[in-house]
């Protein structure tokens, strides 16, 4: 099941759902694979930023409306302007691509804890001796 991760900045009621689907449309629109998609959403990057946000906001009614890079651009200089910060921006959209499993159990469990079974667990550490 995909999680829906909270998104209120640009409208109450908002979230971000991702998937791997998506996770392969954002791949395509910025000619980078999904690790280095992390490596700049670590660094705070605008571009990545807007690319999954315009594949990602759903309506609180769940439906999705697909809007452009631009759009969202524009939106996060309205939150920087109302005292928004970057990070604040950026959270929900490493949550959501977190939420997907593919930055690995380690992370999902580091972001999600409240889900942490025994074999997700197990899972982790395998992951962190096979580095």
């Amino acid at each position: 099941m995909v999680k829906k991760i909270p998104f209120d900045l640009i409208k109450e009621g908002q979230f971000l759902k991702l998937d791997i689907g998506k996770m392969m449309t954002v791949e395509q629109m910025l000619k980078m694979p999904t690790l280095q998609v992390l490596q700049e959403l670590r660094a705070l990057s605008i571009t990545v930023m807007t690319a999954l946000l315009s594949v990602s906001v759903h309506e609180e009614d769940g439906s999705f409306r697909g809007r452009s890079q631009k759009f969202y651009a524009d939106k996060i200089q309205e939150l920087l302007y109302k005292g928004h910060s970057i990070e604040e921006i950026s959270l929900p959209i490493t949550k959501a691509v977190v939420a997907t499993g593919i930055a690995g159990t380690a992370a999902y469990l580091a972001t999600f804890p409240e889900e942490a079974t025994e074999k997700l667990e197990n899972e982790a550490e395998k992951e962190e001796k096979n580095g």
